[in-house]
């Protein structure tokens, strides 16, 4: 079994079974389905991940947002400091159902925040 080190932590590069690596991925995505605020999860995040792994998947998301926003290569290139294949990786990925479902719950958020900010500025002004 071969091994790799990621800040300060081994990763085995040994094939799991499916059924092992699907108990994983139900068990991962479950605590992120009962974790119920965003602070809950940022503390998941913080303790659980490295900050480079943290950084590897905001960055991801990040890139999908800028594309989606029709920014270019270059222009996300030096807004995220990412290199040119990974916008290419995630360009790839832009399509799946994962990647709009959190694209989309980005979109709802910043939409409401936005008609939020406007009607307390109604109601604010008077």
């Amino acid at each position: 079994m071969g091994l790799y080190e990621t800040q300060g932590m081994q990763t085995s590069t040994q094939i799991l079974s499916a059924a092992t690596k699907n108990t994983l991925e139900k068990n991962f995505a479950t605590v992120f389905a009962d974790l119920k605020t965003i602070s809950e999860v940022q503390a998941f995040l913080q303790d659980f991940l490295t900050e480079t792994e943290r950084a590897i998947f905001a960055k991801r998301l990040g890139v999908a947002v800028l594309l989606q926003a029709g920014k270019s290569y270059e222009e996300i290139q030096k807004i995220l400091g990412v290199s040119s294949a990974t916008i290419s990786t995630v360009m790839e990925m832009m399509e799946k159902k994962g990647v709009q479902l959190a694209l989309q719950k980005i979109a709802d958020d910043q939409w409401a925040e936005k008609w939020s900010d406007r009607l307390l500025g109604l109601f604010s002004s008077h």
